[in-house]
């Protein structure tokens, strides 16, 4: 990840940028309108620095750059304020782990025995990715500003570096290191801002032969499966297929294969190589490119549309709930980042008793006007709630599941996204 070279203002830990991610064309346009949210998300963690900047409500709009189509926003957080103490661990994520060995499967096809070759991944996290490198026999190293999550990654053995990526930092690890093999950038790239100081790491530290692959939300299924809860303001990316190509020429670097997968609702598997490098490009970045044209994603109307369904889910939902709440308390389900946008955008945060959550990074959600108790999800059994609305939509099977005993008592669980539904017991 890539960082300012100063800190912002304490009392206002963002900006506003007024041109393209990527193309710097000064040509974008407020295509969704979002409700504020709080400046820090459930992953900063409960310091006196996080709760203050909770108080502080930042714009949440969604852009469209009409010159190079790529998907954004504009209100532009303090990295350090967010990354420093940043709380999340990828072990945690139910399902990821298996994903990510899928992955590493394929760029070990890619790029072949290990031969003590580096591969090198920002954004690492506590390592779960470099540690099955590092099992067929590759030398890793990772990239990540949490400093506490860092230094437990290289306890564990999974040598990373406590700091931002960027070009001098991409420098120091090849002279130190070598070249690599492959770069791994796994849900991150989307979350910087200074995008060319990134590429130009990348560029400074990837083999000749090398491969860097990145996964990231997927901007075409955030807009067509109306996928809310991953926007925020750690996203501040949607990357598209279309608008890869011409900024990653500039970079002197060249994209040879994308790929949509399932991974947090719809991501993106770009595989990128240096200008001119050996491989040859895949008929599925042009495959990709056509749909979403035919799509019209390079037009507003998607974007129209999308706001026009969350408004309507907003409706039923908060009409629901107001009926429900005759019946007994109504609670959320899911304390994750994404949780945040819906408690704003679809104003729960007064509707709800507490937040039910099976691994609580945190004691409660806070913003300017409320402080939700997070609590462990078998609260429910003492607190008998009416209602559980389910933040954490994608985990709903697994959630009934678990809690079967509130479903046979009446419990309802109901589900925002992607369309308004209820789950009630047999």
């Amino acid at each position: 990840m890539s960082g300012p070279t100063a800190r912002l203002r304490a009392d206002q830990p963002f900006y506003q940028r007024n041109h393209c991610n990527l193309c710097h064309s000064k040509e974008i346009e407020c295509v969704i309108g979002l409700e504020p949210v709080p400046c820090v998300s459930p992953n900063v963690g409960e310091s006196a620095e996080a709760r203050e900047a909770a108080t502080i409500r930042v714009p949440l709009d969604v852009y469209l750059c009409h010159g190079c189509g790529h998907i954004q926003l504009a209100h532009i957080i303090d990295p350090a304020l967010q990354y420093t103490h940043y709380q999340y661990r990828t072990s945690i994520s139910l399902g990821l782990r298996q994903h990510f060995q899928t992955l590493v499967d394929y760029v070990h096809r890619l790029i072949g025995t290990a031969d003590g070759r580096l591969v090198a991944e920002f954004g690492s996290n506590d390592g779960t990715v470099l540690e099955m490198f590092q099992a067929l026999g590759f030398k890793v190293v990772g990239v990540d500003p949490a400093l506490e999550i860092a230094r437990k990654a290289t306890e564990r053995g999974i040598p990373t570096i406590g700091a931002f990526f960027d070009q001098g930092l991409a420098e120091t690890i090849a002279q130190e290191r070598g070249k690599a093999a492959a770069i791994i950038a796994n849900n991150v790239i989307a979350n910087i801002d200074d995008l060319t100081g990134v590429m130009s790491g990348v560029r400074a530290l990837l083999a000749p032969d090398g491969v860097f692959v990145f996964e990231t939300g997927y901007g075409g299924e955030v807009i067509t499966k109306t996928l809310l809860d991953t926007i925020y303001h750690e996203h501040i990316s949607y990357f598209v297929v279309r608008s890869l190509p011409s900024f990653l020429d500039r970079h002197g670097l060249e994209l040879i294969d994308a790929e949509i997968i399932a991974s947090k609702g719809g991501s993106l598997r770009a595989t990128v190589q240096h200008r001119g490098g050996p491989r040859r490009r895949s008929a599925n970045v042009d495959r990709i490119i056509a749909a979403e044209r035919e799509a019209g994603l390079d037009g507003t109307a998607p974007f129209k549309a999308f706001a026009e369904r969350v408004g309507d889910i907003r409706d039923r939902l908060t009409t629901y709930l107001d009926q429900r709440a005759k019946l007994g308390p109504t609670i959320g389900y899911g304390a994750s980042v994404g949780s945040v946008t819906l408690l704003n955008y679809f104003r729960l945060a007064q509707r709800l008793e507490f937040i039910a959550d099976d691994n609580p990074l945190l004691g409660a959600l806070r913003g300017p006007n409320y402080e939700i108790p997070v609590l462990r999800s078998d609260e429910i059994y003492q607190r008998n709630p009416a209602t559980a609305v389910v933040l954490a939509w994608r985990y709903v099977e697994p959630i009934k599941q678990r809690h079967e005993r509130f479903l046979a008592q009446g419990g309802e669980f109901v589900v925002p996204l992607p369309a308004f539904s209820v789950h009630r017991g047999r």
